[in-house]
């Protein structure tokens, strides 16, 4: 870092003579650079495994070349404000988070904790299922959302100690159950507790419901939605240019069919069952006895809930909200609105595919930085020290 561009160039150029001319150990030049220097407001990060990837970053900022593991800037603002997103079912792939398992202690150690409670609960193992390569249990819903919640845990775990904590924090449907736990509303024991009770309820329901995107307004889709009462509801309101609907398979189709002709497009979702719709009321009542047996606390933090999308209140840290979550629509749209009016600088997707940024994006004018812990397409721990980068850069105050 320095204290103006020039100064900044200045360093790399001095950084890349060191290199050159000596056996310094990677790991003392980063020390000292981490922990041995005042960190300016004009940064340069450059993501490296070998000296070699080193040399190539610095050159790359000096030639002004394009390279995704070189990240500079001015700092924005001191310790800038930042939200997590937890990202919902749908987001599931085989062997998500098992680089991370593998080189960083700290997901490990919170994935091992999870792993632990989900097998006092299930006799199964969430590592032996979604580590394994093409294992397709990941995409049961039994397997899935407590899958999705424990690696939500880990990943916060992992933010936290590298000295990044969140002013708000929202879910998305079975994210809201690790945004919850993150801040504090129920305990890692009773988060797992609850959401392999309703995963498990959720696959027990017969099959034969369906969910489809829509892309346009709720305004639009509401009178089309007049005709399939009792058929079809709206399960999500993700941002003024798409909703969620969800129940009865042929009404979904003859609706996604109707949406056609009108020049409305659509898209029928692979899901297993029709979340958020009636279709789910069988298993409410026995829910509801799960949900009464959890310790609920204040949060620790902000949480904008899936139900209104305001700023959380007393009705979150009660059993009834979590069996109406089930049933209601996500009103994600609204809750950004909420996110917003809080000027966030920065988004980090908390979940194994960044699909609400993109959600997100729908919903604001503002340009805050877009991060994500994981991506399919990236290793993880390139992905996950990229977004560290972004934060360093944009004035985040990391744990070296």
């Amino acid at each position: 870092s320095a204290q103006d561009p020039n100064g900044l160039a200045d360093l790399a150029a001095r950084y890349l003579q060191i290199l050159d001319n000596g056996d310094l150990s990677l790991n003392d030049l980063c020390y000292s650079a981490s922990l041995g220097r005042t960190h300016w407001s004009y940064r340069l990060s450059v993501i490296c495994k070998e000296r070699e990837d080193l040399v190539e970053g610095l050159k790359s900022y000096l030639d002004g070349t394009v390279n995704p593991n070189v990240q500079f800037g001015q700092v924005a603002a001191q310790q800038p404000k930042i939200a997590f997103l937890f990202t919902g079912q749908g987001s599931q792939y085989a062997t998500m988070g098992a680089h991370l398992y593998a080189t960083e202690l700290v997901f490990k150690t919170a994935f091992d904790r999870c792993d632990e409670i989900f097998q006092s609960l299930t006799q199964q193992s969430i590592k032996s299922i979604i580590f394994e390569q093409g294992s397709d249990s990941i995409h049961e819903t039994g397997i899935t959302q407590p899958a999705l919640f424990s690696l939500a845990y880990s990943l916060c775990q992992l933010w936290s100690a590298w000295g990044i904590k969140p002013q708000t924090v929202m879910g998305h449907s079975v994210g809201e159950y690790a945004a919850a736990c993150s801040a504090g509303i129920f305990s890692l024991e009773d988060g797992l507790r609850l959401i392999s009770k309703r995963a498990a309820l959720m696959q027990s329901l017969p099959t034969g419901g369906a969910m489809a995107a829509l892309f346009c307004s709720r305004e639009t889709i509401t009178p089309f939605l007049a005709n399939y009462q009792q058929q079809v509801e709206i399960a999500a309101v993700n941002s003024p240019k798409q909703i969620l609907v969800s129940g009865d398979k042929d009404a979904i189709v003859r609706l996604c069919n109707e949406l056609t002709a009108a020049k409305i497009d659509s898209h029928i979702l692979n899901v297993s069952h029709a979340f958020h719709s009636y279709l789910m009321d069988d298993i409410l009542s026995e829910f509801k006895l799960e949900a009464e047996r959890i310790q609920y606390n204040k949060p620790e933090h902000s949480i904008v809930s899936n139900l209104s999308g305001t700023e959380a209140n007393e009705t979150l840290f009660s059993s009834q909200y979590w069996v109406e979550h089930i049933r209601r629509p996500v009103e994600f749209s609204t809750g950004m609105q909420t996110i917003e009016d809080k000027a966030i600088d920065a988004y980090i997707e908390i979940g194994p595919e960044p699909i609400l940024l993109g959600l997100a994006k729908q919903n604001t004018t503002r340009t805050p930085v877009w991060l994500a812990s994981l991506r399919k397409s990236v290793p993880d721990q390139v992905q996950m020290y990229r977004a560290l980068a972004g934060l360093y850069v944009l004035g985040a105050d990391i744990k070296w």
